[in-house]
């Protein structure tokens, strides 16, 4: 061969040598160390996803707690191919929509399960479906106060099993003997189902944290907890609003009571992570925190405070021989569906919001991002919207218009003509408020107001009360959704009530009575405040729209107002509702999350 054919199919090696290293070094192929598990469907990893109901990451030893809560999580993500995220936020404080945003990578907002009233759109894909899809057997065990079927969370999975939160099966005890076995069973190739040498996907939620914190005697004893599930419970909630601050002492109990379940949780968990099979990635999180009067709140929901959203996120990836990594960028709930379908070689669907955190192993920094997060708290009558950019925070609280901006970490003080990234923020969480749609009505004078409201169409969607008197205002819902009677006493101050319906294109059929009497003369429509011409009127109000971002200035008249609060070229998409089943509600009730 001549010299220079010879030097040439050198040179052409040499670059097919190196370009299949450049190839392999690329994080979306399955053979770079970004996924070393992918290399083949048979080498696909198995998946475990663990949710610790209401736990607050500054009460486990993984993140330094003082107290020795969590040994044994501590203990799993001291291991090889660990990575413990100590930014992690959830985009809602309560546990329907902050495992829907997980689920979905979505935004409570953009996926409509923001409410108990919402179900999940057919239109959009959980992760689950995507694993299942892609010949995966899935499974849950799950503790069914939020996390039922009725919402759309069973989809994607061969077996969904839920437990009743408030018998034993639904404790921590009952969970991990049922995930061991289900294991067991997956192991030893399962004859009931054709997947059984696939690889799976098993999710499981665990609801021991939440109140009312009654752990057994062991584990109370060990966090010097003295007060019964009754008594914390009891303390909390007598407690939840700001205003009746705890005492150092009661405080100190509630915390010790909390503290065990935390204990017992572990243990458990000890268990589960001794029988895990080789080549399975484990994802473990926190759906959102607990308040202990940090700023007045306890339990959680109502909120966006740290204490509140911030959550525990920790992964351990097989096949990795890297040391436990911990990260301090900011990450959130939306990340972790992005980065187990990455993981397991799969293309992430459109409607995805959130990052594949594994490029944080590999020390490609992720993009920079604005982190949401929002909450509707029925009970307490609350609308908060929040970002974090940074070291910089802010929150905006819809129905009575009070904005706070923060430097992190401290949230003591609100920081007052704020310029620069604080600003932005704020205008940032007007413009989120302004994607808004939904309906204002406003009492305000003394006497008796009864007031009966029809949607046009569709249903109601959503209503939260606002300064309700709880032992003489009543609002009375229909069964099916279409109707609401309203009968309130404002005796000179106001009541309001925020409603959404189902269908944004609807309008609302309005009566009203002022002492037993018709009284039209005393109801204003719409921004103008125009008078109807008779009762009952029905409104639509499409050219006398109100903004969405209240300022807690809007002036209030005697009588009753009825506002729709929309922004001009915006549509809302359409809500898909539904009232959920007495034995939901009950579960809901027993809980304390409706009434």
């Amino acid at each position: 061969m001549r010299p220079i054919a010879t030097a040439f199919l050198f040179v052409l090696a040499v670059l097919i040598v190196i370009g299949i290293g450049v190839w392999l070094m690329l994080p979306n192929h399955p053979g770079s160390s970004h996924s070393a598990s992918t290399t083949s469907r048979s080498r696909q990893p198995n998946v475990v996803l663990i949710s610790l109901d209401t736990v607050r990451p500054d009460h486990l030893s993984l993140y330094g707690y003082a107290r020795k809560t969590t040994p044994n999580i501590e203990r799993f993500f001291a291991q090889d191919g660990a990575a413990v995220f100590s930014q992690a936020r959830a985009q809602a404080p309560w546990t329907l929509p902050s495992h829907m945003s997980l689920f979905t990578s979505m935004l409570p907002s953009q996926n409509g399960v923001d409410s108990i009233n919402q179900v999940l759109p057919d239109s959009l894909t959980t992760l689950p479906q995507i694993l299942q899809t892609h010949g995966y057997r899935t499974a849950a065990l799950v503790n069914n106060g939020q996390m039922r079927a009725h919402w759309g969370f069973n989809r994607g999975f061969d077996e969904w099993r839920e437990f009743a939160v408030d018998t034993p099966q639904g404790e921590c005890g009952n969970i991990t003997s049922e995930a061991i076995q289900w294991m067991s069973r997956h192991q030893s190739g399962d004859a009931s189902t054709d997947k059984g040498n696939a690889p799976f996907f098993l999710f499981l939620h665990y609801y021991d944290a939440h109140d009312p914190y009654d752990a057994p005697e062991t584990f109370k004893k060990a966090m010097g907890a003295t007060l019964s599930g009754a008594q914390s419970r009891e303390l909390a909630e007598s407690h939840r609003f700001p205003g009746n601050d705890l005492d150092a002492k009661a405080k100190e109990s509630l915390i010790a009571s909390y503290d065990a379940q935390l204990a017992w949780l572990d243990d458990e968990l000890g268990k589960l992570f001794d029988k895990l099979p080789p080549n399975t990635l484990v994802v473990l999180f926190s759906d959102h925190g607990e308040a202990f009067d940090e700023h007045g709140w306890t339990l959680h929901g109502a909120s966006l405070y740290e204490e509140e959203i911030r959550v525990a996120l920790a992964m351990r990836f097989p096949g990795l021989k890297t040391s436990t990594r911990r990260f301090d960028e900011q990450v959130t709930l939306l990340d972790v569906a992005p980065t187990i379908l990455t993981a397991c070689g799969f293309t992430l669907p459109s409607q995805f919001t959130g990052n594949d955190l594994r490029l944080l192993l590999d020390d490609v920094p992720l993009p920079p991002r604005l982190v949401q997060m929002e909450t509707k708290a029925v009970l307490e009558g609350k609308i908060v919207y929040g970002a974090v950019l940074n070291e910089w925070k802010a929150t905006y609280s819809l129905l009575d218009g009070v904005t706070q901006v923060f430097k992190l970490p401290d949230e003591s003080k609100t920081i007052t003509g704020s310029q620069g990234s604080g600003q932005t923020l704020v205008n940032f969480l007007h413009d989120v408020a302004r994607e808004d749609e939904y309906w204002m009505i406003t009492a305000a004078g003394d006497g008796d107001f009864e007031v009966s409201l029809e949607a046009t169409a569709g249903k109601f969607a959503l209503f939260i009360p606002i300064d309700f008197d709880a032992e003489r205002d009543r609002i009375e819902p229909s069964e099916d959704g279409t109707r609401i009677k309203l009968v309130v006493y404002p005796r000179g101050k106001q009541r309001r009530i925020y409603l959404k319906l189902s269908d944004p294109t609807a309008g609302i059929r309005l009566d009203f009575k002022h002492n037993g009497i018709p009284s039209p003369a005393e109801v204003r429509l719409g921004e103008s405040g125009s008078l109807p011409t008779a009762l009952p009127t029905e409104v639509t109000l499409e050219t006398d729209l109100s903004d969405p971002v209240m300022t807690g200035n809007e002036t209030v008249r005697p009588g009753l107002s009825l506002r729709r609060h929309k922004s001009l070229g915006k549509t809302a998409p359409p809500r898909n509702t539904a009232t959920p089943d007495e034995e939901t509600l009950r579960q809901l009730r027993s809980l304390g999350y409706t009434r």
